[in-house]
This record gives structure tokens, C-alpha cells and sequence, in this order.
């Protein structure tokens, strides 16, 4: 295990495609936090869906949440049964992809949207305009939209009204946990994502003179993708064994975090004695606690970002993992 601090030559290029998985990744991490959405945050989708709709004088207003392979409608007004949707590109995938506000005045006539269940399907859409939904640690989630089998054109000050109701509504999601949502991962008992993503967003309202975070550490365990890592006793077994060791190494020096069923973060402090060496060390000798407990054959590839490179904790996170994708690039 190497801790990765740079991609270098010919893997420049795969070393951008890592940027772009690694982010796609974490993206996906915040869009699960809110699934299921808790009653306040369905209530609120809801409300803005019918918000979207009276803004943009359409008839068809929704509130959704762009996962993997669907998109969910969590919030509709004029789609009566409509919950989910294929992830096809042009509208709300579009949104979200740009992070940027989308509108598409002939949706029946564009090539990349002609084609999307929306526009050919019963709800018939003609126009469409969406905002997209960011959460409080800067990942486009879903989107605010309308749509209309009528021509629309929404006047930028409707637009400018949409996204502050798009980020009221991501509030009300962020208010309140889902329901039966653990704060700590199953299998590890470390605090999971969503405690994760709330301390990232506590250390970002620190000021400079009061910063509690020096570095943040992204460790990738190699085989254990969502899938496997869900259903293999094995994989468990490895996660379990790893956040024991972990914990024994970094003696109180890091806060240890398991955001999904394949990775661990970590962030560690500041202070007279604080190096960044002395945490990957710790890491490495933790993993090799672990192989010499009877998983050797144990693969982690790992990343590091530091306060003096990014001193804002969520592009520090997303760094690091780029970093320890990069690893992952060095090894072909």
C-alpha cells in the first residue's frame, strides 16, 4: 500500500477518469442518505413540486433523486402514479450532470431528449426546465422541475425562484435522518455516511485559527464493491477486521468513518506534533495487522489530501480518493 499523492506520465488521462468515478461515486453515497426520504423531507418534495409547477405555470411539476440506474420521483403534481424513472440522459440527468439549471423549450424536437418516457410517453412533454438539488456537501442529488405538452419559456427570475425553493427542499432532507436510518455502518460499527458527510460540513464552518482537521485519508479495499461486500460473509469479515485494527492503530489520532461498504475514511487533527506521515504509518501498520491475522491477501489502495492543499474537507475527501485511484492506476 502506497499512499498516492499524485497520478504522473501516460496515466494522466486515467487518472481524470478516476476524478470523474470518484465523484460519481461519492454522489451517489449523498443520494443514498436519503433513501428513504424521511416525512418532513417527502412533504417538502412534494411542496415543491407544486411550487415548480405554479413558478412555471406548467402543469407538470417533480421533485427527484437521480440514483445509479433510475431516477426517483419523490415529489409529482400532474404524473399521478409516476415514481421512477430509467436514468435516460436529456433532462433531469442533464441537470445534474452539469450542475447547472436546464431548460429545453422543444423537448419533442431535440434528439437528445425526443426519445426520453417523458416526452414520448402519456405525460407528453413538450418543454421542460429543472434546477438541480445540491446537498449541503456540494453533490447534485436530483432536481427541481416542470414540464409542460404546452411550449414554455420560463423567465429567469422563475429560474432564479426555482433554485432557492430546490435548496429549502434539500433542507428539509437534511433536517431529519430517514426512517430506521443507523448512524453506524452494520458491519464495522464506525459512523456511516451520513455522520460523515454531517462532520465534513461541521469542519467546513470552522475558521482557519480554529481548524480541528489537518488531513483526510481515503482507504479503497480492493474486491469489496457494494454488492459483494453486502452479501459475502468473508467481505465482512475483512471490514470488520480492518475497522478493529484501525482503531487500535490510530489510538485516538483519527476519526475513523466507513461512507460505504467498500472504503473507510479518515480525518485527522492538528497540533504541535501533527504530521501526516505519522497517520498513513499508523494505517499501514493497521493493514498489516490484519493480513498477519489470516487475510493475506488483504489489497487496500489508499489516498491522502491534506488541509495545506484543499482547506475545504470535501474536496480534500474527493482528493484523496482520486489519489488512491490513481494508486490503483499505477499498479497496471
Amino acid at each position: 500500500m502506497n499512499f498516492s499523492r499524485a497520478a504522473s506520465g501516460g496515466r494522466a488521462r486515467a487518472f481524470r477518469s478516476g476524478e470523474a468515478a470518484h465523484r460519481e461515486k461519492a454522489r451517489l453515497l449523498a443520494v443514498a442518505r436519503f433513501a428513504p426520504l424521511s416525512q418532513m423531507g417527502l412533504a417538502a418534495a412534494q411542496e415543491g413540486a407544486q411550487v415548480a409547477a405554479t413558478l412555471l405555470d406548467a402543469p407538470v411539476g417533480m421533485c427527484t433523486l437521480v440514483g445509479e440506474r433510475s431516477v426517483r420521483i419523490v415529489g409529482a403534481v400532474g404524473l399521478e402514479g409516476l415514481r421512477e424513472l430509467p436514468r435516460e440522459p436529456g433532462l433531469c440527468v442533464a441537470a445534474v450532470s452539469s450542475g447547472r439549471p436546464r431548460i429545453v423549450e422543444r423537448a419533442d424536437l431535440d434528439r437528445r431528449t425526443c426519445e426520453h418516457s417523458l416526452v414520448r410517453g402519456p405525460a407528453g412533454l413538450r418543454s421542460y426546465a429543472g434546477v438541480p438539488m445540491r446537498s449541503g456537501d456540494g453533490f447534485e442529488i436530483g432536481t427541481l422541475a416542470a414540464g409542460s405538452p404546452q411550449h414554455l419559456v420560463p423567465e429567469p427570475r422563475a429560474m432564479a425562484a426555482l433554485e432557492a425553493v430546490a435548496r429549502l427542499v434539500v433542507a428539509a432532507f437534511e433536517a431529519a435522518p430517514a426512517a430506521g436510518e443507523s448512524p453506524l455502518d452494520a458491519v464495522t460499527g464506525l459512523p456511516a455516511a451520513r455522520p460523515f458527510s454531517e462532520r465534513l460540513l461541521v469542519l467546513t464552518s470552522e475558521a482557519a485559527w480554529e481548524r480541528t482537521w489537518g488531513a483526510i485519508l481515503v482507504l479503497e479495499v480492493d474486491g469489496l464493491d457494494a454488492g459483494e461486500a453486502r452479501s459475502g460473509p468473508d467481505a465482512a469479515e475483512v471490514r470488520r477486521a480492518l475497522a478493529q485494527a484501525l482503531r487500535a492503530a490510530l489510538d485516538g489520532e483519527a476519526e475513523a468513518y466507513a461512507p460505504d461498504a467498500g472504503s473507510f475514511a479518515l480525518v485527522t487533527g492538528v497540533g504541535l506534533g501533527f504530521e501526516p506521515g505519522r497517520a498513513t504509518a499508523r494505517v499501514e501498520g493497521a493493514v498489516d495487522a490484519v493480513r498477519r491475522a489470516g487475510f493475506g491477501e488483504l489489497r487496500v489502495r489508499a489516498g491522502i489530501a491534506t488541509y495545506d492543499e484543499r482547506s475545504v474537507p470535501q474536496e480534500a475527501y474527493r482528493l484523496a480518493g482520486w489519489r488512491a485511484y490513481a494508486e490503483k492506476a499505477d499498479r497496471r
